[in-house]
């Protein structure tokens, strides 16, 4: 199996606080990864209410690459507020 990571930096002028909830607020998923659409929380329970972002918690998104769209689901593997958000993708 072969693992894929990536990573970016940027300098934001904004509070960290700010530019946290941006990242963590899974509406704005598409406005910094170009190739993902209609990113939204797993429902978890029969009534469909979907759980809050962290740790263990999981999402899934569309993703379109070279013309093709498929779904991805995903896990957040570790959330500290203000500091960790580390998100893999389980399929897709």
């Amino acid at each position: 199996m072969r693992w894929l990571a990536g990573s970016a930096g940027v300098e934001i002028e904004r509070p960290m606080a700010v530019v946290w909830g941006f990242l963590t607020d899974l509406e704005n998923m598409p406005d910094w990864l170009q190739e993902v659409s209609e990113p939204a929380l797993t429902p978890v329970s029969p009534a469909g209410v979907a759980q809050s972002l962290g740790e263990g918690s999981t999402f899934t998104s569309q993703y379109t690459y070279a013309g093709r769209t498929q779904r991805v689901d995903y896990v957040v593997a570790a959330f500290e507020r203000l500091r960790v958000y580390a998100v893999a993708s389980r399929c897709g």
